[in-house]
């Protein structure tokens, strides 16, 4: 990970894959706007525009790297979109 990324790994999601994907959203929102609030470094205000990018493991996943990657693809395509975001991967 580069220095301002960061992996939260969520188990026991149901195999329903919308289901999963809503609940994933939910916290995702949740950290997005636990992340988007300004703070005062010293009299310097400064508004964090996080990206988020999520990859679903599935029966089809091969390796960890390749999850990675993908949650990385989706990760530069919520910067692509104007940040502050978040994106799933979809192939």
């Amino acid at each position: 990970m580069g220095g301002d990324e960061f992996v939260i790994l969520i188990e026991e999601l149901s195999a329903d894959l919308s289901q999963a994907m809503t609940y994933v959203r939910i916290i995702g929102e949740k950290v997005l706007e636990a992340l988007n609030k300004t703070v005062d470094f010293d009299g310097y205000l400064h508004t964090s525009t996080p990206s988020m990018g999520v990859a679903m493991f599935n029966r089809d996943t091969k390796s960890v790297d390749e999850v990675l990657k993908q949650a990385d693809i989706a990760m530069y395509q919520s910067k692509n979109a104007g940040r502050n975001r978040l994106t799933f991967f979809m192939e």
